[in-house]
């Protein structure tokens, strides 16, 4: 049995390393593929041709799509301090020459082979590679030129302000403080600040109330959230809401109220202390009671809680119905989109109907007064006169000597007599007989015309149709009297 296990031990082990392997050579491979993923700038830096393709120059390795990192290998392999900078050619690494560049730069030199000279010594000592300084603790300044002040504590490098040591206090830290070790000394002050659980001037007394904190000043309790009472020593009984710390009332939370603050607000409310009304929501479902947000709004309204009607111009379920053209540029209704206002004489779900008969004004709600000759407008409710009447219920004639709409026009008639709607003269009746006997005696002449006419037409007809009639007229001279 102990070699059977011993054998199981040694599969398993076999396994595991054969994992390990597996997952070396994995990693190796894909650091190859992504070294080589990205291919070369045939005009990069370092990029030579070979074989049809392009590749690294010797001595140098890809970097994105160039060559531009030198190789240090073989014999030429780069030291702990030293770094290739061309192939196969170490320099000293920042802060180091010599030989074998082992030496560190002296405090006052820095860069490469140590040859930049440091201005902050010996105040301070330079960053190897960029010289930026660093002050020895009593100097402060870009070049460390500042003498510290600070009797107990440090300086700020760049600013100089002092950080002072426990106990001490003030600008340059020469005061002492005079805190309890359950406190903090303000710097600027030295005001004891206390810690949790402790109050006084010096800190130095024991807040009683109940693992509560108190006033620094005072020592009034100021008790943890659930509980209440001089010394913190009672449980707060409001179930969505703050105690009262002096005696245990309840400031209920928004969305609940009671005693205990423990009953929702009903529906339709929310809110601190369920005062506010819930919006237009859907359906008149119950808004949320914290905050009064809807699920859904009625057509017409939008916003979290359903309070704001459309903006102009949309309507309808979530505003995004566009309203369209109501009669001179009145907007439409949020909800259903129809016109909101008419202008007067004008009725519709556009306003594109005009009043019927009998009625004008806002909404058409006005009934017209008597026109006997002529018609109501539909907008004002003024009789508009048939041409040869006026007055306001056009129930007068034109006067002598006017006639048209309104009597406007002045008649250019003998005596200024004329037909009151068409302006046309009257005659008086011996000029009426006059006019009738010229009329009969032009008439009775056209007759006549008309007869002396026919009877020519007659008599050449016959004469072309009856040539035997004139060659009897000739008998005597013809041969057969001979």
């Amino acid at each position: 049995m102990n070699a059977e296990r011993r054998v199981w031990k040694d599969v398993l082990a076999c396994k595991m390393e054969t994992k390990k392997i597996l997952a070396v050579f994995l990693v190796l491979y894909l650091g190859v593929c992504l070294s080589h993923s990205q291919e070369l700038n045939p005009k990069g830096r370092n990029v030579c041709r070979a074989m049809g393709s392009f590749v690294c120059c010797p001595g140098w390795k890809q970097h994105v799509d160039e060559c531009i990192t030198p190789v240090c290998e073989g014999n030429f392999t780069c030291k702990e301090n030293e770094v290739c900078v061309r192939p196969n050619e170490c320099r000293c690494r920042h802060g180091y020459f010599g030989a074998n560049c082992e030496t560190k730069c002296p405090g006052q030199f820095f860069g490469p082979d140590c040859k930049e000279m440091c201005t902050c010594h010996p105040n301070g000592r330079c960053d190897d590679v960029i010289g930026k300084c660093t002050c020895n603790s009593n100097r402060w300044g870009v070049k460390c030129e500042n003498q510290c002040l600070c009797q107990r504590g440090k300086c700020d490098q760049d600013t100089g302000k002092c950080t002072c040591d426990t106990g001490w206090w003030g600008p340059q830290c020469s005061n002492t403080c005079y805190c309890s070790s359950s406190s903090v000394c303000e710097q600027s002050t030295g005001r004891c600040i206390c810690q949790p659980g402790w109050w006084g001037r010096t800190c130095n007394s024991q807040c009683p109330c109940s693992n509560s904190p108190c006033e620094q000043f005072s020592g009034r309790c100021q008790c943890h959230e659930r509980l209440w009472g001089t010394r913190c020593e009672r449980y707060c009984q409001c179930v969505h809401g703050k105690c009262n710390q002096a005696d245990g009332s309840c400031t209920c939370k928004p969305g609940y109220r009671g005693k205990f603050c423990r009953e929702p607000c009903p529906a339709g409310f929310y809110g601190q202390g369920c005062r506010r009304r819930c919006g237009r929501c859907k359906q008149q479902q119950p808004c949320t009671v914290t905050e009064g947000r809807c699920l859904t709004c009625e057509a017409g309204w939008n916003g979290t809680q359903c309070d704001q009607i459309c903006n102009p111009g949309f309507f309808g379920g979530e505003c995004k119905e566009v309203c369209p053209p109501c009669k001179d540029g009145h907007p439409c209704n949020h909800v259903d989109g129809k016109c909101t206002h008419c202008n007067p004489g004008w009725i519709g779900d556009r306003c594109e109907i005009k009043c019927p008969n009998g009625t004008y004004g806002e909404n058409c709600k006005n009934i017209c007064n008597d026109c006997f000759n002529g018609e109501c407008h539909f907008a004002t409710g003024e009789c508009l006169c048939n041409p040869g009447s006026y007055g306001t219920n056009c129930n007068m004639t034109c006067p002598a000597g006017q006639y048209g709409v309104n009597c406007a026009h002045a008649c250019s008639c003998h005596e200024n007599t004329c037909n009151s709607t068409t302006g046309e003269c009257f005659m008086q009746p011996n000029q009426r007989m006059g006019v009738i006997a010229a009329g009969a005696l032009v008439i009775f002449l056209l007759i006549l015309l008309l007869s002396l006419l026919c009877c020519c037409c007659v008599c050449r007809k016959k004469n072309k149709n009856d040539p035997e009639h004139d060659n009897s007229g000739s008998a005597p001279n013809s041969p057969g009297f001979r």
